[in-house]
């Protein structure tokens, strides 16, 4: 009993673990929302659903709105026979639609012009051109087993490039409830699929610094240099430049919070109490703009729990999930929250179901980790171990993982294993303080590594 026996002691120290990487859960789970460019404000209370279009295909959209990403799913084609199989498709394109639009980050063509379109007949280019869109959803789906199989595309229709292709299989009887799920799971790589397009042609194209461009270089600095203090001192002031340019724009000031409270656990800031307030009037003001957008409440939920303000947080992503059965992310950073406030199993479950839902990228490394915390609390190493492996396989620079590794080496009496990912942690983060790693798991925990903080690793 010896091993629980330190699980429990670590435990009883380890709280802030998960109040810190719920804001680094957070982080990943708005990813997607900055599809979101909203320029100026919008009424608060409209509903996310597809717009229907006029008889060009061209939805009456606020001038406002004109560089959101627009796209169109077109309807799904079937491979084989049968009206199951059609019917399904048919399910689908309707849910997937229907899931796109609840991202408002991205303005989505109705359907019956998209299945115009088709019937009509042209390339992509011309769907460019007639729909007026970015891009463009294609799919083809055929039996599988006793299930379904989907293969879905995403292609950029200035340069008829296929940007993104998957495909995705699910075993049951249910056609219809297999088509809703499917559909599930492609929106919630697509929502990850178009930042990555969008922050690529940010990068193609001259930019003339608006608030959009701004908010998607501070996204840009965080997917290539991680997180360390220079690049979140680069990224925030990319957003205060963006909301200098638009006071109105809320997934900014959402953004802004989180990335001040998650700097604020990392150690970034020199006084803990003026960033914990900057992030809580950030948290304010994006919630006073726009209170009914499932990225915006995603944004401050997540900060909300990174203050260990849960019942605030709790509340918000529940609704943005509510707004956007899709998010993925959400769903994690909702199962980060349950986590902190001791609902082992509950959360662990909610970031399971994330983690099947989305692709394995470098943005889910938080979540694995999060996940491989519950995992020890609970006493089950060998799937903690599962979940380092998984994050570290994803995103090896998450110096948060290697302190978990090192903190499951100490419980299996490792200490060769928990100094070196201890070193791996100090050499990612180079400023990393005792009083960080407490933060993140605990003092009696902290107090195990920190000899190996200070120490030269052996092959340095």
């Amino acid at each position: 009993m010896e091993i629980f026996d330190q699980i429990a002691k670590w435990i009883s120290e380890n709280e802030s673990l998960f109040s810190g990487l719920a804001a680094i859960v957070a982080l990943v789970a708005i990813v997607p929302a900055a599809l979101r460019p909203m320029l100026r404000r919008r009424a608060a209370h409209t509903e996310a659903e597809p717009r229907e279009s006029d008889a060009t295909g061209r939805e009456s959209l606020p001038p406002d709105s004109t560089s959101n990403p627009r796209l169109a799913v077109l309807p799904i084609e079937v491979s084989g026979t049968g009206d199951t199989l059609r019917t399904a498709a048919e399910v689908m394109t309707a849910e997937l639609t229907t899931l796109l639009a609840r991202n408002r980050g991205c303005e989505v063509i109705s359907r019956r012009s998209a299945t115009a379109f088709a019937n009509g007949g042209g390339t992509t280019g011309d769907a460019g051109r007639t729909l007026d869109v970015r891009y463009v959803v294609e799919g083809q789906l055929s039996s599988a087993r006793s299930g379904l199989r989907i293969g879905a595309s995403l292609v950029d229709t200035s340069r008829d490039e296929v940007v993104w292709s998957d495909a995705f299989e699910i075993d049951s009887d249910d056609f219809a409830g297999v088509a809703q799920s499917l559909a599930e799971r492609v929106a919630a790589h697509l929502g990850i699929e178009l930042i990555r397009a969008e922050v690529g042609r940010a990068k193609r194209q001259p930019s003339d610094r608006e608030a959009r461009d701004l908010f998607l270089g501070a996204h840009g600095v965080l997917f290539t240099e991680g997180h360390n203090k220079e690049s979140y001192a680069r990224a925030i002031d990319l957003l205060s430049q963006a909301i200098a340019r638009d006071p109105e724009y809320a997934d900014a000031h959402g953004l802004l919070a989180l990335l001040v409270g998650l700097g604020n656990v990392f150690g970034f800031f020199d006084s803990e109490a003026d960033a914990r307030e900057r992030s809580l009037a950030a948290c304010r003001r994006a919630i006073e703009i726009d209170d009914q957008s499932s990225d915006v409440l995603g944004y401050v939920g997540c900060a909300y729990c990174d203050l260990q303000l849960y019942d605030q947080g709790v509340a918000l992503l529940e609704r943005a999930i509510e707004l956007n059965p899709s998010n993925a992310q959400a769903k994690a950073a909702l199962g980060t929250a349950f986590i902190g406030q001791g609902r082992l199993e509950d959360g662990a479950a909610k970031i399971e179901e994330a983690l099947r839902l989305t692709p394995a990228y470098k943005g889910i490394a938080p979540w694995a980790t999060v996940l491989a915390g519950a995992y020890l609390r609970l006493g089950r190493l060998d799937d903690a171990a599962t979940s380092i492996d998984q994050a570290l396989r994803c995103d090896p620079s998450f110096f948060p993982t290697q302190l978990s590794a090192a903190m499951l080496a100490v419980l299996r009496s490792d200490p060769e294993t928990a100094a070196r990912h201890t070193h791996e942690a100090k050499r990612i983060n180079p400023n990393l303080a005792l009083e960080t790693v407490e933060q993140l798991v605990g003092h009696n925990a902290a107090g195990q590594l920190a000899g190996w903080l200070d120490e030269k690793p052996l092959n340095g």
